[in-house]
């Protein structure tokens, strides 16, 4: 195959360059439904993440604490559900504020002047990278 689909047409694959990219599509046109995708996205991962964050690390803190210092004596399957909070906390932060609101959600607060990009470009770069959401997966 020489990258076309069944329909014969060759899927166009979008990777940002730099920050300012997604909001490009608003500067020429705000119309445009790049621009609408980008003001969505942009809107819930620089608004609404931060705050589901909060909660979800306040949440998991609370369980992780009580299963794991408060409840006596420590069973197995406390063992286990303070584990999957701390495994879970540690995923929101790394998924969350790197892969959400530093990538995404600063650049479409700041209008592009600030953020972080991320290039993987090596196999262990990978791994490291995704390794919250398989161990959480793995965990759970």
């Amino acid at each position: 195959m020489n990258g076309t689909n069944n329909s014969g047409v060759t899927p166009r694959l979008v990777f940002y360059e730099d920050l300012d990219t997604p909001l490009q599509a608003c500067r020429q046109d705000s119309e445009s439904v790049s621009c609408l995708i980008a003001n969505i996205n942009g809107a819930v991962t620089g608004c609404l993440l931060p705050a589901v964050m909060v909660v979800g690390l306040l949440g998991n803190s609370l369980v992780a604490y009580l299963t794991l210092c408060r409840v006596k004596p420590l069973t197995k399957q406390n063992c286990f559900y303070g584990c999957i909070a701390v495994v879970d906390g540690v995923t929101l932060v790394v998924q969350g504020v790197l892969n959400g609101f530093l990538n995404k959600g600063l650049p479409w607060l700041s209008n592009g002047r600030f953020g972080l990009v991320m290039i993987t470009v090596s196999d262990l770069g990978c791994k490291v990278r995704e390794r919250p959401v398989g161990l959480r997966l793995t965990v759970a």
